[in-house]
This record gives C-alpha cells, structure tokens and sequence, in this order.
C-alpha cells in the first residue's frame, strides 16, 4: 500500500477538480482510484447506518508506487476544509502531507455551490438563491454543534446548505495550522489559477518537489453558467464576509483582493450581454478562419503537386512539416512512416462465471485514429460491477503500473442499456498514450480495479504481438520432477490435484488424472489452455477456473486433507504455498516450482518435519514435500527448535509493531530488523528520514528476505526533526493498520532480547491493566582487535558494558500497549497519554527482557551519526539534544581530530568490558 504525498483540502468549488486532472497530468503524478475518497470526512465515520471503512481501505485507493521510481500520488476532496474533525484524524495518519488549499471569492463561491445543488436536483435545492441564503441559519440549525461533538456524526444538511459558512475562510485555516505545521499548506488563489494556470501549477510542482511540466488539459472541469446575481443581495453577502476576509489576509499574509462588489456578474455579463453582438463576432471569427484553412489547403496542394510527394493523412488534422529547401523558403509535407500497428484486444465477457458475478458489463472501445511518433493514441471504455464497483483501469506491464486511471467519467449510452443501475454516471475510463514513447514491442494488461482491491483482467494492448501463446508439450519442471510425478500418478491414478497457475503443466496433468483442479488469474491463458483441452482427445475434463488475484482464498472452499498432490506455480506463490498445507492429506505431496529465489527459503521452516527433495537444472529449481502420515508435536513451546514459527494463537494473543526512524544506517538496519524478528516482532513501520546511503535498499532487502514479516517503508521528507511526533503517527498507523496491540520504539542500532520465554508470550501473559513495559540498556562496545571483514555489527561487536544502564532509574526505552491518543517523546524514554506521563508498571529485567545497543560501530559510522545528530537539532530550533549539539560543536571546532578522539576513546576505553556474544 501508499500513502498520498499531497491532499488538495479545498475549498468546494474553488476549482479543486481542474487543478486536480491537470496535476496528474505530470509524469511523476499518480491519480488516486478517484479525485474525491472522502474518507476523513464522511467514509471513516460510523453515522447514518453506513458501514465505516478503516485505513487499509484508504491506503488501497493510492497506485501501488514502483521502487526506485520518483513518483507521488495523491487526491483532493474540497469538503476535507469545513470538516472539524478532519485535521486531526489526517494528522494522526499522515502528520507529514503537503496540503493544497484553493481560496475563491466567497460570494461567487456561494452563488457556484447553489447552482451546483440545483443542478443536481429542485430537489435538493428548491428555493431561490436569495431564501436559500436567508434560511442556512435555520436550515443547518444544530447541525454544526452535532458535528463538533460527535466526531462520527455525518450531516447531509450541512454538506449541502452551508452556502456561507464555507466562505468564512479564516476560521477553518486557523484549524488546521494549529495541528500541521504552516510549511505544509499550498494556499492558492483561484482567481489567479483561473487566469493564469500554468504559473499556478508551476508553483505546485515547485511545491511537491517535481520539475516543472506543460500540461497540456486545460479543459473548466464543472464550469456552470446561470444567470447574474441581484446586485443588492451581493452587495449584502460582500459586507457579511468583509471582516472575515480581511482576518484572513492579516493571519495569512496574503492579499487575496476580492472585490466588494458584483465580480459574479462581471465575469457572466460578458456572456450573457448583447448576445447579437457576441454572435455577429464569432460568425466573422468562424468566416475568416475558414478563408484562412481554404488558402492553407490551396499552398498546400501547390507544395505536393511541385515536389511529387504521396499526401499523407495525419491523424489529428495535423501535417508534418520539414524545410527541404531553404533557398526558397517553402515548407513542404514529408511523407509519412508506416509504424507497426498498435491493437487492442478485448477478452471475452462471457468466458466464465466469474465474469459475471463480478461485472454487470463493460467495454474496451477501438483506438481513435491512426498512429505515428508525434501522435497521441486514445483508448477509452466503461466498466460496471456488479459485486462491487469499478473504481480504476490500471494496464500493467508484469508487477509494474504503466498507466492507472480512475472510472469516473460519464459515458451517455451506458445510461441507456443499463438504465436501472445507480453508478452509470462513474464507469467511463479515457486513456491517451504518446506513441513516441511507447516500446517498440510491448503486451501490456488492461485490468478492472474494484473497490474491494479485486482485479480481472479484461484486455490487452500491445504492438507487434502476432504470436500466440506458446504451449508446451511438458510442463515447465526439471527433469526429476516430472519423472517423479509419472511414477506418482501410476501409483495413484485417481489422484486428487491442485494447481496454481494453468499453463503446459495443466495440459500434461490432464492426460494423467480425471481430478484435476486448476487454477488461473489472466483470462487469455485460461481461454486457450481451457480450448486447448477441449480440443484433445488423449486429455481428461479439468475443473479450470478463472479467479481474480490474490486466488489463494480458493483453499477455503476445500475441506481440510482433500488433496493428494498441490503444485504452486504462478502468481502469489508464498500465499498459495501457506494456504496449501491444511489441504493435503498424509503423505501427500506439496510442489513449489521456481522455489530458488530468496524470499521462498521461509517455506521450508514452515515444513520441518516433513520429508523434503531439491532438484535443479540450469534453468529451474523444483522442489517437493511429502506430508508426514503423523505429525510431530512439542509440548513444551519453550523448546521449540531455532526460528520456528509462531503459532496463529499466539499471533492473536498479542500483536507486535516495531517502529523506527532511521537516517544512514545502512551498516545495521538489515541485521537489527532481524534480530527482532527472531525475537518475535514481525510487523513493521519504518520512517527513513532522507537519508544518503543504502538504508532504503537494506530494509527492502530484509522484507524479502524474511517474507512472513510486514515491513511498511515510509520515505520522510520533511527535515525538522520532530521525532516524537512521526514516530507516535507511526505507531497509530500500525495499530489501525494491523490491530496491533504492543508497540515496541527503537532505534536503528537497537535490539530487544529475551532470555527466558519469547517476547510475545511475555506479553501475553501481562494483566490488561499493564501498559508500559521499561527495558534496560546493555551497551555493546568498539574493540580494537575485532575483526572489520565482518560485516554483521551484532556479529562482529562481541564486547559489552559490565552493568546495564539506564536513564530513569530501572529502565530507559520502554514497549507500551498502545491506546489512540497515545504520544511517543522525543528519544521514546517514555509515553504520554492525554497529556500525561504514561507509568512504566512493570520491568522487562524482571522477565529476562533487555535492549541491546550498538551505538558506535566504525570512526565512518561515528562521524555520520555526529554530523547527522548536530544537523537535524540545528534544523528544529525548537527541540533541544545536548549531547549530539554538543558534539557537532566540538567537531566543527576542531575537525577530524576530533573524530580520532572520540573514536579511540570508545575502541580502547571501558576496562570493564566483558564478553557476551549476541549473535550465536
């Protein structure tokens, strides 16, 4: 999942919508499934008999962003401004979001919200504007007060009648920069975005940290026109809002200049006024830009008749000009190169019962027009779920996004075939591709994106793809392993099979047993493999189904030991491969094909006692389990061998979440990441904090290395250094995101250890009642005799402090069980809980629980972790951190002597030390 780097806040018809869809123009902008979640405000909340939806569904709404890629995603909903509750809760969640704010004349923005309602329905809005105005006291009446008391509290009344209260500016401002800092607020005049919006948008990208880009949509999104206001009720309205605008300039700084008087009648007199007048200009525009084409098309055809050139047919009405002659200072036309074409294939929407229980219809309409290297291919469609709805189009390209669009664009003919289904209005989708920056070959997927995160594929696009998809006569095994499976199935012929992922192997396994169940996510693999069978007369039926990623959830459907053979191939291997074992019987056999990569090594330790063969060829890895007849027990858990598994109980019992805030720590985050894990803290949230190493790269490296833990990267660009406040958002997220229950702070170079039962069973066992847990130091030192061509610091780093230390008496750090509200202080000593310190009531030493710290590892290490420290206190003036100011100072005194020093005195100082390996 993503988190949004920027949210436009408002305000509601400000022009929000335009801003937004030229935004995502730029190529490092991501749209969002759709401009406006609303999540803050109204999905989140539990009122009105509506189900409330949590972060995970919110974060699943943002593009999955690739790595290494410089690329943001964001949304705007304007209603997130008057909202009073909506600041905090988008703080506690996103502390460090750019935040975007278009302010438009109040008046004209009350008139645009009026008409927008009337526009909607008479319904909504039956009276005239002037009662409208005069009637919002009574019609919102309580309703402010509701929302303010009652965070979970939705008001129809107020979303829809506050004509005037949205333009009181000032106070929603003051809001929300008492809780994010005024450095993350874009506020944008819309006047000036109306006028001008390609400065505008310039000074966002500026903003957002992207380079500049020409957007080239300037198309009004939601432009209304009506008739002008009655001069004496804007006049009214003006003096209403006069003292609030003028507070808003003195907090703000800002002069926003709105006229007091009709500036809503001026803008629509020029419309509406002298219409003859209007008309006769535009038929004498209309009239000479038509001589002007005529006399375009006569030199034109002089210039191909002079130079015997073939005409050539742009596809936009465009030609393309090249100076072959520059004496004569002609342009001439030059002819045309003929490009492979590009294609759009559509899948069938009646292959399977998949397709419809999820989709009531939907369409891939034909590529408007020809292609060259200067044009712009336009692909557009609709997409109606039936389930669920359709909230994006993303084409992808293996696990990469090529392209992701929201479905909310109005398609006139759905209305008329599906005239009985509410969401007509939101399932067009509109795609544009520069051709010049298409590869030359390419097979891209079109995929439906529904609201519950479900995908189905539902076409292609590519170029030069006249193949069809290659099948094999055996299936993509080493050698061993399809031996090994003849002898299996002469020996069970009516074996029960289970495949992941349909392809050569489906059809070999076909001729082999009558009970095979297989199972495929991309529709045009399943067609043919599915025709294919049906064409063979040596093959056997298969259960083949089509079904939407992640397809693991299918073992729910099976009773437990149902299967005498399950062979994992495909899409989401490990989530397949853990779904599978509950399904074979005793003595059944387990494959998993391509099982060399990193990331599977987890699957034998899910497996310890089972019996296991590894065959490898050049090419591939196959390996497979047999299912013990009668599994193997411990009763004691304390005995369990190294690094086995927690069980799902004692997942459920308690719930772990480091979180960190890292900066160039790249020699040990990797191997203090693990050392946790194997300590039981399997979830993650890590803030990297700008740093300039491979830290990013490390903590990448220990997710896939260890695939059964949850690691959350979050980049932090913002350089004060408030830790205190991105470390408590942190803990937040993990506790919505995962329910987690404990929350384990550390820094990068500290690991929990427990030397008597694992760390999740001590918590388990604490009285509810128990919320903060202290845990000592045990400082590890630099020796001068260690061996530096280990580059494991928990390794290499074998010598401790005699005494354990502490900074508050028994402890230092603490693990807190955590409670919303909750707020982690700068160096995490302690927590407070509604403004209070939090009591640490129990000690880890009583329960064999220490913190291992590996604070100086190398004079490079020490140098960085000085330079970085000094820096980032410097930078937040309003935190103090004497020891690391402290040093930075001596250091900019005296230099790298200074260094030297300081690292010689921590290689050759403590007599004391004794040796106590940690990592065995």
């Amino acid at each position: 999942m993503t988190i949004p780097n920027f949210i436009i806040i408002g305000a509601q018809k400000c022009g929000t919508t335009s801003l937004y869809n030229y935004m995502i123009e730029h190529p490092q902008i991501l749209p969002a499934a759709k401009k406006e979640l609303h999540f803050f405000n109204w999905v989140s909340k539990a009122g009105n008999k509506r189900k409330a939806e949590g972060v995970d569904w919110y974060l699943s709404q943002f593009p999955t962003i690739p790595r290494e890629q410089n690329l943001i995603t964001g949304e705007a909903t304007p209603d997130y401004l008057v909202d009073p509750h909506t600041p905090q809760r988008m703080f506690d969640l996103l502390p460090d979001v750019k935040l975007i704010v278009l302010l438009r004349n109040p008046i004209d923005r009350a008139v645009s919200h009026y008409h927008h309602n009337r526009g909607i329905s008479k319904k909504r809005e039956p009276l005239p504007f002037k009662q409208a105005i005069e009637k919002e006291p009574e019609r919102l009446n309580t309703e402010k007060e509701k929302l303010i008391s009652d965070e979970n509290y939705r008001s129809l009344f107020h979303r829809n009648y506050s004509y005037l209260e949205r333009g009181i500016y000032i106070e929603q401002l003051e809001k929300w920069m008492s809780i994010f800092p005024r450095e993350q607020f874009l506020i944008l005049k819309s006047e000036d975005f109306y006028e001008n919006p390609d400065i505008i948008l310039k000074e966002v990208f500026e903003f957002l940290g992207l380079p500049n880009y020409q957007v080239t949509n300037k198309k009004k999104y939601n432009k209304l026109s009506y008739q002008p206001m009655d001069p004496k009720i804007s006049s009214t309205i003006a003096q209403y809002f006069q003292p609030y605008n003028q507070r808003l300039e003195e907090y703000l700084g800002m002069k926003f200049n709105w006229e007091d008087s009709t500036h809503q009648e001026k803008v629509e007199s020029t419309i509406l006024e002298k219409p003859q007048k209007l008309y006769l200009s535009l038929e004498l525009k209309l009239k000479q830009r038509k001589e002007y084409l005529d006399n375009y098309k006569k030199r034109l055809d002089n210039l191909i008749a002079k130079n015997n050139i073939s005409p050539a047919i742009p596809v936009v009405g465009r030609p393309v000009i090249n100076n072959h002659n520059q004496e004569s200072k002609e342009s001439v036309v030059s002819p045309r190169l003929e490009l492979p074409k590009i294609f759009v294939e559509k899948y069938d929407q009646i292959i399977d019962e998949i397709y419809n229980e999820l989709f009531w219809g939907y369409e891939i309409r034909e590529i408007q027009g020809n292609t060259n290297n200067q044009d712009t291919i336009n692909i557009s469609g609709w997409a109606l779920g039936k389930k669920c709805p359709v909230v994006a189009i993303e084409i992808v390209e293996l696990s990469s996004i090529r392209k992701k669009v929201s479905v909310n664009q109005l398609c006139p003919d759905i209305a008329k075939r599906y005239p009985e289904k509410l969401q007509v209005k939101e399932i067009g989708f509109n795609i544009d591709f520069p051709v010049n920056k298409l590869p030359p070959k390419f097979h891209w997927l079109f995929q439906a994106v529904f609201a519950d995160e479900t995908r189905m594929p539902i076409g292609c696009i590519g170029r030069n793809n006249n193949k069809s998809l290659n099948i094999h006569k055996t299936p993509l095994l080493t050698q061993k392993a399809i031996e090994f499976l003849e002898k299996f199935f002469q020996q069970k012929p009516n074996a029960k099979v289970l495949e992941f992922g349909s392809g050569s192997s489906t059809i070999w396994l076909s001729k082999l047993t009558k009970n095979l169940i297989s199972i495929e996510h991309d529709a045009k693999w399943f067609q043919q493999i599915k025709n294919y069978i049906q064409k063979q007369k040596n093959c056997y039926p298969v259960d083949i189904k089509l079904l939407p990623r992640p397809y693991h959830r299918i073992c729910e459907n099976y009773l437990q030991e149902y299967f005498d053979l399950i062979i994992v191939d495909g899409r989401d291997r490990m989530k397949c491969f853990e779904a599978s074992i509950k399904l074979l019987k005793p003595g059944g056999i387990l494959m998993l094909d391509d099982a060399q990569r990193e990331r599977y090594k987890q699957a034998q330790d899910l497996l310890r006692n089972w019996q296991f063969t590894k065959t490898v060829t050049k090419a591939r890895h196959t390996y497979w389990w047999q299912k013990p007849f009668q599994e193997t027990t411990f009763v004691d858990k304390t005995n369990q061998p190294p690094n086995q598994r927690p069980t799902s109980q004692e997942f459920k019992e308690t719930v772990i979440a480091g979180v960190s805030m890292v900066k160039d720590e790249e020699d040990i985050i990797y191997y203090t990441l693990a050392g946790n894990y194997r300590q039981g803290v399997k979830k993650f949230v890590m803030l990297d904090h700008m740093s300039s190493d491979g830290t990013r790269d490390e903590i990448r490296r220990f997710a896939d290395d260890y695939p059964e833990a949850m690691v959350y990267l979050i980049e932090d660009r913002g350089p004060l250094f408030h830790k205190f406040r991105k470390m408590s958002a942190a803990a937040e997220f993990a506790h919505r995101m995962w329910g987690t229950e404990w929350i384990f702070p550390f820094d990068a170079d500290e690991v929990i250890y427990s030397s008597d039962q694992p760390l999740p069973t001590i918590l388990g066992q604490l009285e509810p009642t128990q919320l903060c847990l202290g845990l000592q130091h045990r400082n590890y030192l630099l020796r001068s005799f260690y061996d530096l061509s280990e580059v494991n610091p928990l390794k290499r780093m074998t010598y401790r402090k005699k005494e354990d230390t502490s900074s508050r008496g028994d402890y230092s750090k603490v693990i807190v069980r955590w409670r919303s509200g909750m707020e982690i202080t700068q160096a995490h000593h302690f927590v407070k809980f509604k403004g209070k310190k939090l009591p640490v009531t129990i000690l880890g030493k009583n329960h064999g629980l220490i913190l291992r710290q590996y604070r100086y590892r190398s004079r490079e290490q020490v140098k960085q972790k000085i330079i970085n420290g000094g820096k980032a206190y410097e930078a937040t003036p309003d935190m103090k951190g004497d020891f690391w100011q402290k040093k930075y100072i001596e250091y900019q005194e005296k230099g790298e002597r200074f260094i030297d020093e300081f690292y010689t005195s921590e290689t050759n100082g403590n007599s004391d030390a004794i040796y106590d390996p940690a990592w065995v």
